[in-house]
Protein backbone atom coordinates (compact mmCIF):
# COMPACT_ATOMS: atom_id res chain seq x y z
CA UNK A 1 0.00 0.00 0.00
CA UNK A 2 3.08 2.21 0.29
CA UNK A 3 1.51 4.42 3.00
CA UNK A 4 3.67 6.38 5.42
CA UNK A 5 2.19 7.61 8.70
CA UNK A 6 3.47 9.21 11.88
CA UNK A 7 2.49 6.85 14.70
CA UNK A 8 2.28 8.49 18.14
CA UNK A 9 3.48 6.40 21.08
CA UNK A 10 2.22 7.75 24.41
CA UNK A 11 4.11 6.79 27.56
CA UNK A 12 1.36 5.96 30.07
CA UNK A 13 3.24 4.62 33.08
CA UNK A 14 6.73 3.75 34.33
CA UNK A 15 7.34 1.35 37.20
CA UNK A 16 10.34 -0.55 38.44
CA UNK A 17 11.17 -3.52 40.61
CA UNK A 18 14.41 -3.82 42.54
CA UNK A 19 15.14 -7.40 43.61
CA UNK A 20 18.16 -9.09 45.23
CA UNK A 21 19.42 -12.62 45.56
CA UNK A 22 21.41 -12.72 48.81
CA UNK A 23 22.93 -9.62 50.38
CA UNK A 24 23.18 -6.17 48.74
CA UNK A 25 26.71 -6.80 47.39
CA UNK A 26 25.80 -9.88 45.28
CA UNK A 27 23.21 -10.37 42.50
CA UNK A 28 20.83 -7.46 42.11
CA UNK A 29 18.18 -7.04 39.43
CA UNK A 30 16.43 -3.76 38.55
CA UNK A 31 13.55 -4.21 36.14
CA UNK A 32 11.75 -1.23 34.56
CA UNK A 33 8.30 -1.62 33.04
CA UNK A 34 7.19 1.00 30.49
CA UNK A 35 3.52 1.02 29.46
CA UNK A 36 2.78 2.64 26.10
CA UNK A 37 -0.29 3.40 24.04
CA UNK A 38 0.35 3.29 20.30
CA UNK A 39 -2.22 4.95 18.05
CA UNK A 40 -1.80 2.67 15.05
CA UNK A 41 -3.76 1.77 11.95
CA UNK A 42 -4.58 -1.87 11.21
CA UNK A 43 -5.18 -2.92 7.62
CA UNK A 44 -6.59 -6.18 6.38
CA UNK A 45 -5.07 -8.18 3.53
CA UNK A 46 -5.10 -6.61 0.08
CA UNK A 47 -6.82 -8.75 -2.52
CA UNK A 48 -8.36 -8.43 -5.95
CA UNK A 49 -11.95 -9.45 -6.61
CA UNK A 50 -14.62 -8.93 -9.20
CA UNK A 51 -17.10 -6.07 -9.10
CA UNK A 52 -20.36 -7.06 -7.40
CA UNK A 53 -23.10 -6.94 -10.05
CA UNK A 54 -26.14 -8.18 -8.11
CA UNK A 55 -27.22 -8.00 -4.47
CA UNK A 56 -30.28 -9.74 -2.99
CA UNK A 57 -31.72 -9.48 0.52
CA UNK A 58 -34.62 -11.54 1.90
CA UNK A 59 -36.88 -9.74 4.37
CA UNK A 60 -38.95 -11.41 7.11
CA UNK A 61 -42.00 -10.01 8.88
CA UNK A 62 -41.81 -12.05 12.12
CA UNK A 63 -38.30 -12.99 13.22
CA UNK A 64 -39.58 -14.13 16.65
CA UNK A 65 -41.21 -17.14 14.97
CA UNK A 66 -39.20 -20.39 15.42
CA UNK A 67 -39.18 -21.02 11.65
CA UNK A 68 -39.74 -17.70 9.87
CA UNK A 69 -40.20 -17.64 6.11
CA UNK A 70 -39.33 -14.83 3.77
CA UNK A 71 -41.96 -12.33 2.79
CA UNK A 72 -40.03 -10.13 0.38
CA UNK A 73 -36.82 -10.14 -1.64
CA UNK A 74 -35.07 -6.92 -2.68
CA UNK A 75 -32.65 -7.26 -5.60
CA UNK A 76 -30.43 -4.41 -6.78
CA UNK A 77 -28.40 -4.45 -10.02
CA UNK A 78 -26.46 -1.76 -11.90
CA UNK A 79 -28.10 -0.43 -15.05
CA UNK A 80 -26.63 -1.29 -17.50
CA UNK A 81 -25.47 -4.62 -16.08
CA UNK A 82 -22.27 -4.34 -18.15
CA UNK A 83 -21.23 -1.20 -16.19
CA UNK A 84 -17.73 -1.15 -14.71
CA UNK A 85 -16.72 0.53 -11.45
CA UNK A 86 -15.52 3.65 -13.33
CA UNK A 87 -18.63 3.97 -15.54
CA UNK A 88 -21.64 6.20 -14.96
CA UNK A 89 -24.66 4.01 -14.16
CA UNK A 90 -27.88 3.84 -12.18
CA UNK A 91 -29.45 1.04 -10.14
CA UNK A 92 -32.46 -1.12 -10.88
CA UNK A 93 -34.32 -2.29 -7.78
CA UNK A 94 -36.66 -5.29 -8.04
CA UNK A 95 -39.13 -6.24 -5.29
CA UNK A 96 -40.49 -9.81 -5.15
CA UNK A 97 -43.18 -10.79 -2.63
CA UNK A 98 -43.61 -14.36 -1.36
CA UNK A 99 -46.24 -16.37 0.46
CA UNK A 100 -44.79 -19.82 -0.24
CA UNK A 101 -43.07 -20.58 3.11
CA UNK A 102 -39.70 -21.14 1.41
CA UNK A 103 -36.27 -19.71 2.23
CA UNK A 104 -33.10 -19.19 0.23
CA UNK A 105 -30.45 -21.89 0.80
CA UNK A 106 -26.95 -20.38 0.47
CA UNK A 107 -25.36 -23.81 0.00
CA UNK A 108 -27.38 -24.79 -3.05
CA UNK A 109 -28.47 -21.36 -4.29
CA UNK A 110 -32.09 -22.54 -4.43
CA UNK A 111 -35.29 -21.81 -2.54
CA UNK A 112 -36.20 -24.68 -0.21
Amino acid sequence: MDTKRDIPFILENVSYEDSYAGDLTTTRRIEYTLNFTAKIYLYGPVSTSAVIKKVSADLYTDSADQSPSRQERVTVQPNPTSADKDDTYTYTTTLDFFDDGLNYDEGTGNDV
